[in-house]
């Protein structure tokens, strides 16, 4: 009896000490991110890889954009063209660690472009450019010819007709920015609230 004891209170005793040292760990990493002030500025372990691996994230190429403009059978307008070929450094992980901008708001990559202009209510003159996460889209309407962006209003789209099957892609919009300028200081703004 004496053993079992003795093996319980042991066992007690190291999984105590265990508790403590997890928890003294867990509470030293918060404590050093929450006096941080930069922390948020710094990337992710998953993204803080090679200058090299991070360039490459950064743009697209010619190339690239030349098969993504077939693949989606759109023409990208210029603005677009240069802006994912430039792509701003100092968005390039807003956002994180959850989210960034390049990967929702404004992805950076073909692919993931294609991915949303491939939704089937997206029709042939509207090009997306992202998403706000809420089923929201940000999308420019490549007939006019400018480089206004929409957000896609999924909650209250206006339609052209009663049956409600053809969206009014010129109507149904909750926000309106005059380029991607706008655009991304609106995106810095709501990421630092």
């Amino acid at each position: 009896m004496k053993i079992f004891i003795i093996t319980v209170v042991t066992t007690g005793i190291i999984a105590s000490i265990s508790y403590l040292i997890i928890y003294k760990y867990i509470k030293s990493k918060f404590e050093r991110t929450a006096n941080d002030p930069y922390a948020n500025d710094r990337a992710p372990e998953s993204i803080n890889s090679s200058n090299s691996d991070r360039e490459a994230q950064r743009t697209v190429s010619e190339q690239e954009i030349v098969n993504l403009e077939s693949s989606i059978d759109k023409k990208l307008p210029e603005f677009y063209k240069n802006f994912l070929m430039n792509y701003p450094k100092d968005i390039m992980l807003l956002g994180a660690p959850y989210n960034t901008v390049s990967e929702l708001s404004l992805p950076n990559t073909t692919t993931r472009i294609a991915e949303l202009n491939s939704l089937e209510f997206v029709p042939a003159d509207i090009l997306v450019i992202g998403e706000d996460g809420l089923g929201n889209v940000y999308y420019n309407i490549l007939s006019d010819n400018n480089s206004v962006i929409y957000l896609f209003d999924h909650e209250a789209p206006k339609y052209l007709n009663s049956g409600q099957n053809v969206i009014d892609w010129y109507k149904s919009w909750d926000l309106k920015f005059n380029n991607l300028d706008e655009m991304i200081s609106y995106l810095k703004e709501s990421f630092s609230e």
